[in-house]
């Protein structure tokens, strides 16, 4: 049982991150990154290494995985909203209230009993001294 628990939490840390680079559109760039190292490894083979750099880059000259990349960029951006043309008068979702009551249960102090400190018995011997040191 104690060798799940690691791996369930490091499959959850990773599906996370998975998430969050799709989310954020950092996915897209890796990809991207991906297909310009091989773009630049095909020129680089029969081109030096300045014109294959400069070919890699060229706008003019996408591979397929460059066009798709474009492509689900476009994508993504016509899916998400604008809020620069969004509606003002759509309804939006109020997550916190601006007068909103936190009621807490209010508890009394405890008061120290004072019946209880009278059946306490007294002390009336003296506290022992140790002997001197020589």
């Amino acid at each position: 049982m104690k060798a799940v628990l690691p791996l369930r939490r490091t499959i959850a840390v990773t599906a996370l991150g998975f998430a969050w680079l799709c989310a954020t559109g950092l996915f897209w760039d890796g990809v991207q990154a991906v297909a310009w190292g091989r773009m630049f490894a095909g020129y680089a083979r029969t081109e030096s290494v300045t014109v294959a750099l400069a070919d890699t880059f060229d706008a003019s000259r996408p591979c397929e995985l460059c066009r798709a990349v474009g492509a689900a960029r476009d994508t993504a951006r016509h899916e998400l909203p604008n809020p620069s043309n969004s509606d003002r008068s759509a309804p939006r979702v109020l997550f916190l209230a601006e007068n909103s009551l936190c009621l807490m249960p209010a508890v009394a102090p405890a008061a120290w009993p004072a019946e209880s400190t009278r059946l306490l018995r007294a002390r009336t011997d003296e506290v022992p001294v140790p002997p001197p040191r020589a």
